[in-house]
């Protein structure tokens, strides 16, 4: 029996060596393919460089499959722990007819494997299981060969890149790769790094690991040899997910957070794009770090911070008071309010600009929806701003077919993530119940809630915009007269039912318009914000007579007909190609308190002040309570002290009253509740 174990446990090396051998093969191609890529067309990017070589393998007509259309490579991937879409969309399958056509000998390479090019990784198709473990890849092996390997006399010092993954309350995933070498290449590197503020270095086999603590990490690589000079260090901000909502500094005393530190919300951690390397960096260097040793004003606070939940939702922060707030040297905090003074265009765009912002209720499967489920100005005097969604809302089904019947549907929960599928063929209440539905789970976002965003919020971002200039020339977007290029997922005007993936230009002017996945487009962004400006109509809350008003534009028309500013009037029941939403966050610590609403003689809302949403110009307040009792107000003049503001009543403290008779209250046994708030000379009725 012994022989027996003997000549099993052989076979088991022999097949275990073979398997280690294959994958060093086909990284050696990898490897080399890289090198193509990166300088095979100076005119397209590296992405584009790599899909143009799998798109037609050596002129064969042979394709590579996406790892996302192939179920047993989806199952791989994710047992290795790559989970997303976007990830996994990096890799090809290669099986004996693309190995073929590729030039790879099938006796050095005889199993089927999945290939990223950009990330410089192999990995076993159906792996290998060997002393009752599962192997996939030369990592899985110990076997440090996920940088390019060509020579072994090289001294010069390699670069490379680092990213944050995988980010919970008490752990994240740094990621080094884009290893490269100033002349030829070097092998067997390892990964040395430590805390910024610490001496003692620790050591990584791996590309990828573990660090449990938030801090900045210092990274370098260097030799296993020890007969190469060490790389150059690279530091990384390490962001993990807060527990409950507070400052960067980790204060929860909201008299601490303000535009200028902004809080971060439980089940989100701060993200510095352009340091965190992303395959969408944006159009701002905002980054998360105090400017000095308070811990009170971060740095970048009004350049688009951003902020990402565990599964990758991202956010940008918006600043902005209650009242304009200018300081000598420094930039502009806007006002949270509407701003009727945007242009109006074109017989079908609104006219009269009398709006308001709905409160628009549903219930689905015995749950009530809000189209606007926290009162907005609460968050702003509290939290000195809000987080408005980083890109249009997507779906992360893979269905490639769209249409109204398919996308108005409560099955799905959005996403704002970069290269998601647009959930576009959307009426109005399916977009703020799903708005709603995507962050509201108490478990990890605490009190923290979801909705669809208001007019107010768009007409404050459009202030934040104008205040930096960035509205004065609208030559950027995914507008009908500008250039731009894609990469990802898209559909064309002229085949509006289908989703395609791909490489896509479009030139001023030209046909058919490209409706692209969220962030696509690099002109897109500003303040970090993707596709505000063109792309998709946007649905909000705000409504005027019996239409909702959808901002932003869409790809098929010009900047100069509809600018990001524009209201247009739509049916709440369109659900058209060109029609999507966007998110916004609500941030509180605690269940909103209702006001006592039954059995009241009257009741008045400064917010929902006409019944069916907030009104800047009307003289009669409605009562709410269903008696008909409406008050009247009298000699209030529309301005910011006097009349009807961001959702607040405000008085001049001279002769502005509010007048209602006939109701008779028993003084011993009634009750009058009025909630207000004295600021600087004004009286503000809420």
């Amino acid at each position: 029996s012994v022989a027996t174990y003997s000549g099993i446990d052989a076979i088991e090396n022999s097949k275990y060596t073979k398997f280690k051998s294959e994958l060093k093969i086909m990284q050696t191609y990898i490897n080399n393919w890289y090198e193509e890529c990166k300088g095979a067309d100076e005119t397209k990017t590296f992405k584009e460089n790599i899909t143009a070589k799998f798109a037609n393998i050596a002129g064969k007509n042979v394709s590579a499959p996406l790892a996302t259309s192939d179920t047993q490579a989806q199952a791989t991937l994710t047992a290795i722990g790559i989970t997303t879409q976007d990830a996994q969309a990096n890799y090809y399958v290669l099986k004996d007819a693309q190995k073929d056509a590729l030039g790879i000998e099938k006796e050095g390479v005889t199993q089927d494997v999945l290939v990223s090019i950009i990330d410089r990784k192999v990995v076993s198709y159906l792996g290998m299981k060997y002393k009752d473990k599962m192997y996939y890849t030369l990592d899985d092996l110990g076997e440090f060969y996920n940088v390019d390997y060509n020579s072994q006399t090289n001294k010069g010092e390699p670069t490379f890149k680092v990213k944050t993954e995988n980010a919970t309350t008490n752990k994240a995933t740094i990621t080094v790769y884009d290893v490269a070498y100033n002349d030829g290449y070097i092998n067997k590197w390892k990964v040395l790094y430590k805390k910024n503020n610490e001496s003692n270095w620790s050591v990584s086999n791996n590309l990828s690991f573990d660090v449990h603590e938030e801090a900045k990490y210092d990274i370098k690589l260097s030799s296993f040899t020890g007969d190469v000079a060490n790389s150059t260090t690279t530091t990384l901000p390490v962001f993990l997910i807060h527990k409950q909502n507070s400052t960067l500094a980790n204060e929860t005393d909201k008299s601490k957070m303000s535009s200028k530190n902004p809080v971060i919300p439980q089940g989100f951690r701060a993200v510095n794009i352009n340091s965190n390397a992303t395959d969408f960096e944006g159009d701002s260097t905002a980054t998360w770090e105090y400017t000095d040793n308070t811990n009170t004003v971060v740095r970048g606070w009004n350049d688009g911070l951003v902020i990402e939940d565990e599964i990758g939702n991202q956010f940008v922060w918006v600043p902005c008071s209650l009242n304009k707030i200018e300081e000598t040297g420094q930039p502009t905090i806007v006002a949270y309010s509407k701003n009727f003074s945007y242009p109006a265009a074109n017989n079908y765009i609104l006219s009269d600009l009398n709006t308001s912002d709905a409160f628009d209720t549903t219930t689905v499967n015995g749950i009530t929806y809000n189209s606007i489920p926290v009162r907005e100005n609460n968050q702003i005097n509290t939290y000195g701003g809000f987080y408005v969604a980083r890109f249009e809302a997507g779906l992360s089904t893979e269905t490639l077919e769209q249409s109204a019947e398919l996308n108005n549907v409560y099955t799905s929960i959005p996403v704002s993530k970069y290269g998601a599928k647009l959930w576009n063929y959307i009426d109005y209440t399916h977009s703020y119940v799903n708005a709603e539905k995507m962050i509201n789970n108490t478990s990890k976002y605490g009190e923290n809630k979801s909705g669809l965003i208001t007019g107010s919020q768009w007409d404050t971002i459009m202030q934040w915009y104008d205040e930096n200039d960035i509205l004065v020339l609208q030559n950027w977007g995914t507008y009908l007269n500008v250039d731009y290029t894609i990469s990802g997922k898209y559909f064309l005007s002229t085949n509006k039912s289908i989703w395609q993936n791909g490489n896509m230009s479009h030139v001023s002017k030209g046909n058919p318009s490209i409706y692209h996945g969220s962030g696509l487009n690099s002109k897109g962004y500003k303040k970090n914000i993707s596709d505000l400006g063109g792309n998709l109509w946007e649905w909000t809350s705000e409504q005027y007579s019996i239409y909702k008003i959808c901002r932003g534009g869409r790809s098929e028309r010009s900047s100069s007909d509809i600018p990001i500013t524009i209201r247009l009037c739509v049916i709440t029941t369109d659900s058209n190609h060109d029609e999507g939403f966007r998110v916004v966050l609500y941030i509180q610590d605690e269940p909103q308190k209702e006001y006592v609403t039954d059995g009241l003689l009257a009741y008045y809302d400064a917010e929902n002040n006409t019944g069916t949403g907030h009104s800047f110009t009307t003289t009669t307040w409605t009562d709410l309570s269903g008696n008909g009792n409406h008050a009247t107000l009298n000699n209030f003049n529309g301005t910011d002290a006097s009349g009807w503001r961001s959702n607040y009543l405000a008085f001049d403290g001279v002769d502005d009253f509010v007048s209602k008779t006939g109701i008779t209250v028993d003084g011993a046994n009634g009750t009058i509740e009025i909630i207000g708030k004295y600021t600087s000379g004004d009286y503000i009725f809420r």
